[in-house]
């Protein structure tokens, strides 16, 4: 049997029955879920990290929820949903939200993190995100709302006056390497731009300004790797100058950016000027923040911590296998990534258990050791139950007990299991 206790006339039917259940109250669990990591961890939330990705089906047919739209995982021929996701600074998940798969991800942030602010009494937080959702109306909203934020800048779409500053040698702080690993130097500067909006009594547009702090970093391990990075799109490149008719049937769009290319007769032929104002960002990377009395440390370290977001989306997508779904009701598609949200929120609260313990173990340690933890129910000839557990690894011994559980023998009662998993009833 896969179930103990009973459990063992589950049918399929009985599980996706429990999806509605859980998605109907799914407000209610995660308030709840979140009320209890505040309890028993003390949690103090500081900084929001928000970031959005997509999940795609086995599927080209789209409805109001699975939807064509701009795949992170390069799955074009295949409907999806858009997931936006909020973590503490501790890489806790906090909340979630699913759109559209033909939703923009400029849209996604504010309602999460309003709700963030009403349904959790927030009041005070920094909210991170990458440069992907870095427009002028979620930067103003965000200071509507009361909060702060570091987001990433994209250097390459700004304006004259800040490519000067990228130029100019003057002005620029160098940095030691024990205070800022990746950071050779930096400067400060403001960033203001025009944000259109409707006027709340007469409803005709109006603009207005926000204006932020602007960090521009420079790493030279940063500029190798950009060097490195797009002698690749240039080597792509030459092939195509090389071979003008291979454009007709290469469809990767990696390296055209480098070309002059001209129709009837087909020409194609390196652009030295693109080439020469890509080479200009080499190494540099923008952040724009709100607050101008943060330090320079504090910016970088705020806006370093989004790899535990990118980790996040790992793990559910590869070790958690949220993907690919093969849901077609909204309600059971909704009910599949809210049991993802749980599973998350319970791996990375366990992460957080093992590393304050002092022992290192990666995500698929983890998962892998757990999946090898099973208890077989058997009966006697005298109809006594009993558990016998499986060879599991070291790893399993050592999460066993950081989390609390007791010793179980090969061989074990009833009363046994119940003492070893610290519970009264079974």
């Amino acid at each position: 049997n896969q179930f103990l206790y009973g459990c063992s006339g589950m049918k399929l039917e009985h599980f996706y029955r429990t999806i509605d259940l859980l998605i109907a109250h799914k407000n209610k669990i995660v308030k709840y879920l979140n009320a209890q990591i505040k309890k028993v961890y003390d949690r103090k939330v500081t900084a929001a990290l928000y970031d959005v990705t997509t999940y795609w089906f086995e599927s080209q047919d789209s409805d109001t929820l699975r939807n064509f739209g701009f795949s992170k995982d390069c799955r074009v021929n295949q409907v999806q949903v858009v997931m936006g996701l909020v973590i503490d600074q501790n890489g806790i998940p906090i909340d979630y939200e699913l759109y559209p798969g033909n939703t923009s991800e400029f849209g996604t942030m504010i309602p999460l993190i309003k709700q963030l602010k009403e349904v959790y009494g927030i009041r005070k937080i920094v909210v991170t995100a990458d440069r992907g959702l870095n427009s002028g109306s979620n930067l103003l909203a965000l200071k509507e709302l009361g909060l702060d934020y570091v987001i990433a800048f994209r250097l390459r779409n700004a304006g004259a006056e800040i490519r000067k500053l990228i130029q100019d040698q003057e002005g620029w702080i160098s940095r030691s390497a024990d205070r800022l690993p990746d950071v050779s130097k930096y400067r400060l500067a403001t960033e203001t731009r025009r944000v259109r909006q409707n006027d709340p009594e007469t409803g005709r547009p109006v603009f207005v300004n926000v204006t932020s702090q602007l960090l521009i970093s420079y790493s030279a391990r940063r500029a190798r790797k950009d060097r490195h990075d797009r002698q690749r799109l240039l080597d792509k490149a030459q092939r195509y100058e090389n071979n003008p008719g291979l454009l007709k049937s290469d469809l990767r769009r990696g390296g055209k950016s480098f070309l002059k290319i001209s129709d009837d007769p087909i020409d194609v032929r390196l652009d030295a000027e693109k080439v020469r104002q890509a080479e200009l960002f080499d190494g540099y990377y923008g952040i724009v923040y709100s607050d101008k009395t943060m330090p320079v440390e504090k910016v970088l370290g705020i806006y370093h911590s989004l790899w535990q977001i990118e980790e996040s989306f790992r793990i559910s997508k590869s070790i958690l296998e949220a993907r690919p779904c093969f849901h077609w009701a909204e309600r059971r598609i909704r009910g599949h990534f809210f049991i993802c949200f749980m599973a998350l929120v319970l791996h990375r609260l366990l992460e957080k258990e093992i590393a304050d313990s002092g022992v290192h173990l990666t995500a698929n340690a983890i998962v892998d050791s757990l999946r090898d933890a099973r208890l077989t129910e058997y009966l006697s000839p005298g109809g006594q139950k009993f558990y016998g557990k499986s060879s599991t690894k070291g790893d399993f011994a050592t999460i066993a007990k950081i989390v609390g559980l007791g010793d179980l023998p090969r061989c074990a009662t009833s009363a046994e299991v119940r003492k070893a998993l610290r519970i009264r009833n079974l």
